[in-house]
């Protein structure tokens, strides 16, 4: 109904202004009607061509994001092989450092199973080995007997 009255109301403002005769209407309207879609048919027009702006501008954005995001999952999976290899590396200076550390202990209990002979007079020993009472070795020192025992450094 509005439409139809505001289409009425051009059509007499169009008669009045410009002295076009009342049998002239249905062109004038037909004029008007034509104008009308041509409005609506670039209005039309804009909303599609906002929408495809719109619709780049999004893709664009997702193809930013994606990637951002590979980028993200490049540098992630770059610090995460540098950290194994750090950590092969110190495990490797670790069993390296331990079988330094075997080999010096095994150095070092050769060199104390390494045997040296000893010989001492039996007076000069404190304590002996044979099982004995005191008197077995008072008796053996009174007697001089020489030791000769193999001991470890």
């Amino acid at each position: 109904m509005y439409r139809y009255l505001n289409l009425r109301y051009l059509q007499d403002s169009f008669i009045y202004n410009y002295g076009i005769p009342p049998e002239s209407r249905l062109y004038i309207t037909s004029c008007i009607l034509c104008k009308h879609k041509l409005l609506i048919q670039q209005q039309q027009q804009q909303q599609q061509e906002q929408q495809q702006q719109q619709q780049q501008q999004q893709q664009e954005q997702q193809q930013q994001q994606q990637q951002q995001q590979q980028e993200q999952q490049q540098q992630q999976e770059q610090q995460q092989q540098e950290q194994q290899q750090q950590e092969q590396q110190q495990q490797q200076q670790q069993e390296q450092q331990q079988q330094e550390q075997q080999q010096q202990e095994q150095q070092e209990q050769d060199d104390d199973d390494s045997a040296s002979v000893v010989v001492a007079d039996a007076k000069d020993l404190m304590y002996g080995n044979s099982g004995g009472g005191d008197d077995d070795k008072v008796g053996m020192a009174r007697d001089g007997y020489i030791f000769v025992g193999i001991f470890s450094k």
